[in-house]
């Protein structure tokens, strides 16, 4: 018992080492009742029971409708590892209709999840996320320009007329690593633009000896006057999306291969042991084709030591391997 006692202890201070200190300013109930409210308000109407259940569940003890969001940084859209793994487990959990006997998600290491049941043996799951391109970094780095220009729309008068007067919309391609510029000077340029545009832009291409850093990111500028004026300009170039579904199979295939090997150094007494892959494609897929595409993706694989592999994607029922 004590060697079991010393055991909980390490992973529980292991898994606090992992968890993002950030959290949002309201619970996750109270963002979703907001939420609500403005669909009210414009006269609309929707079906939150799904919405309901995820709040419901417990992660480390407490329902997520009354946890604040952890989040990686201030101010940030993304949620924190251990949250997003947790979060990713909630929905999954739902989706199977899991989640009515679900007492708790412990979020642990090795693997990642533990779900504790009221009913039935506790669950593990390890989790993964796939996508079609790695955009996380970039993704990233235009937050930070965003909140860039946040900061420069309160210092430049003009440049804040501009974007309270329209919808300013500007799409970047990451120029690499290595040719990144510092938010600042991005925002910079941004604001700079002001002196070009006096009326709607239908497209606006940066000038390489005025705005070097914004045609260095081949940014394509749009403006709309008269519209609500957009809080985050930057946004990806619509250029990075792959047509085809080639990345489907290769990139589930090369996720599950990863994880077989990490979970030959689980404690093979952790069963049943799943693995979660959310399947990350933004507009990309049309949900309808995706257990096809999953299932001819995954088909002959082998999958031990996990017992189960569930895909999960927005808009779709978890597939279940």
């Amino acid at each position: 018992m004590a060697s079991g006692i010393a055991v909980d202890a390490v992973e529980s201070i292991f898994a606090m080492a992992r968890r993002s200190k950030h959290t949002t300013k309201h619970t996750a109930g109270e963002l979703q009742a907001r939420f609500e409210e403005v669909i009210a308000h414009v006269g609309g109407s929707y079906d939150n029971t799904l919405a309901r259940r995820v709040l419901a569940v417990p992660i480390d003890g407490m329902t997520l409708g009354d946890r604040c969001n952890e989040i990686r940084k201030p101010r940030s859209s993304f949620y924190s590892q251990t949250f997003f793994e947790a979060m990713a487990v909630v929905q999954m959990l739902v989706g199977l209709d899991m989640d009515e006997s679900a007492m708790n998600v412990e979020r642990r290491d090795r693997p990642d999840i533990r779900v504790v049941f009221a009913d039935r043996p506790a669950l593990y799951v390890e989790h993964t996320n796939v996508a079609p391109y790695d955009g996380m970094p970039f993704a990233r780095h235009l937050e930070e320009i965003n909140h860039a220009v946040t900061e420069r729309k309160q210092k430049d008068s003009a440049f804040r007329q501009l974007c309270g007067g329209g919808n300013l919309e500007i799409r970047l391609s990451d120029p690499g690593v290595g040719k990144r510029s510092e938010p600042d000077q991005v925002a910079g340029e941004i604001a700079n633009l002001v002196e070009a545009i006096a009326d709607d832009v239908e497209l606006l291409k940066p000038n390489p000896e005025t705005q070097p850093t914004l045609a260095r990111y081949q940014a394509n500028v749009f403006y709309r006057m008269g519209r609500v004026s957009n809080p985050t300009p930057c946004q990806r170039d619509g250029g990075w999306l792959d047509p085809g579904r080639a990345w489907i199979g290769e990139r589930l295939r090369t996720a599950l291969c990863k994880k077989r090997e990490k979970a030959r150094q689980f404690d093979p007494s952790l069963r049943p042991l799943w693995l979660l892959i959310t399947l990350d494609a933004e507009r990309e897929l049309f949900p309808p084709f995706v257990s096809e595409l999953v299932h001819e993706a995954m088909d002959g694989l082998k999958i031990a030591p996990y017992d189960r592999v569930a895909v999960s994607y927005s808009g779709a029922a978890p597939i279940i391997i």
